[in-house]
């Protein structure tokens, strides 16, 4: 960068909500011809700072000029490499001095604790010096003149943890920020089901799921696609909600068998070696 400021030079900031949940500022400002409104939040019990930024972005690119927006967060301690995710899986890398992409966030284990940057719709990461930066628009000229003016909505977070976070505990916090629960609200019935349950269960295995649908060839059969986190050889158990025929791992074509996993009762079992991935066809 050939230049930096600060977008927080001048602030009005004000709370938003403050009831016993969720704790929220807000703060408006303004840069060069461009508006930004940034709200902080903070939900009971949570381990992140959630920040949302609305920017209407009106900042010209030149040849010699890129103008860019970016979230700096420096560190409370010295870190030299750090951990992105990557699809399939999670890599260590040593600090530089450009834009890395991470599929969702960029981790620095800092003495006793785990700093992660999460992002749901950016994937540019600068890790250096002891910080880290998202990069949130970056107004490019060429061959757009004007390829990012206009409103922009974005939403990141900052959440602190243990510093002995394996690749699974990583991935497991930033999927369930970039994908939230739903919530469907009906009337009190009775019913059959318990008031608790899942559909899948992992008792034991360093694995994430990657995917689950339908069998290309239809019929009554799912895919399950998993992989490896941590690059270490694991047994995989996992208790299904429902009764299962047969399971089979296939290719990633679906077309060619690879295996069989162990079923007893509704628990699946199989073997994953480091950083692997399988697919697992799963029959009622």
């Amino acid at each position: 960068y050939k230049e930096i400021t600060s977008a927080q030079q001048r602030v009005e900031m004000k709370p938003v909500c403050s009831g016993p949940l969720r704790w929220a500022v807000q703060y408006e400002t303004s840069f060069g011809s461009s508006k930004m409104t940034v709200t902080l939040s903070l939900d009971k019990g949570s381990s992140s700072l959630c920040c949302t930024v609305d920017c209407d972005w009106r900042e010209f690119g030149q040849d010699d000029r890129i103008p860019a927006l970016n979230f700096w967060l420096p560190l409370n301690g010295s870190c030299s490499r750090y951990r992105y995710d990557v699809p399939f899986g999670v890599t260590d890398r040593e600090e530089r001095d450009m834009d890395l992409s991470g599929c969702s966030f960029a981790a620095a284990p800092v003495g006793d604790e785990t700093v992660m940057l999460m992002a749901k719709t950016k994937c540019g990461y600068r890790c250096v010096d002891n910080s880290m930066a998202l990069t949130l628009i970056r107004g490019a000229c060429a061959p757009d003149p004007t390829p990012e003016i206009g409103r922009h909505h974005i939403e990141f977070a900052v959440t602190v943890g243990e510093s002995d976070w394996s690749g699974r505990q990583l991935l497991q916090y930033s999927s369930r920020y970039n994908h939230p629960f739903s919530v469907t609200s009906v009337s009190a019935h009775e019913g059959d089901l318990p008031a608790q349950d899942s559909l899948f269960v992992l008792e034991e295995g360093s694995v994430m799921v990657s995917a689950l649908k339908a069998a290309e060839e239809g019929g009554n059969s799912l895919l399950l696609r998993v992989y490896e986190t941590d690059g270490q050889s694991c047994q995989v158990t996992f208790r299904l909600g429902f009764e299962v025929r047969s399971a089979v791992f296939t290719d990633l074509t679906e077309k060619h068998t690879v295996g069989e996993a162990q079923i007893t009762g509704n628990r699946l079992t199989f073997d994953m070696g480091p950083c692997q991935v399988r697919t697992l066809k799963m029959t009622f």
